[in-house]
């Protein structure tokens, strides 16, 4: 039996190590958001505000920026209703996606290709 010659593997395996990884895959990376968060009351653990922050092709510091801007933009606006939620916020725009917990939002901000995802606690009172 003949072997294949050297010359027509190496381009099989490149073709095949290019294919495995994907030209626009990312992953998320996550980013601390500490000072985003604060207590229902003075003194108490800080279980509201920004939980989760992750970005996608950009920086935790323009991560952290997006999600405070959001957060003011929220805190301007709202009555406590779905319908309050910006849609828009430092130069991204917002979509809601489906969440488990009470009280919280998960939102997914775009701008070129950056994304930026966190998900906002509220007190509800």
């Amino acid at each position: 039996m003949r072997r294949p010659p050297a010359i027509a593997v190496v381009p099989t395996a490149l073709a095949c190590r290019l294919l495995a990884a994907p030209a626009g895959a990312a992953t998320p990376h996550p980013c601390k958001a500490a000072d985003l968060c604060h207590p229902f009351m003075l003194g108490g653990p800080k279980t509201f505000g920004v939980l989760r922050l992750t970005v996608i092709r950009g920086s935790c510091t323009t991560a952290r920026r997006v999600a405070k801007a959001w957060g003011k933009a929220f805190e301007a606006q709202s009555d406590g209703t779905d319908a309050s939620l910006p849609r828009r916020a430092a130069g991204y725009t917002f979509t809601q996606l489906r969440t488990k917990r009470p009280q919280e939002y998960r939102l997914r901000g775009r701008r070129a290709t950056t994304s930026i995802r966190f998900d906002p606690r509220v007190p509800n009172g």
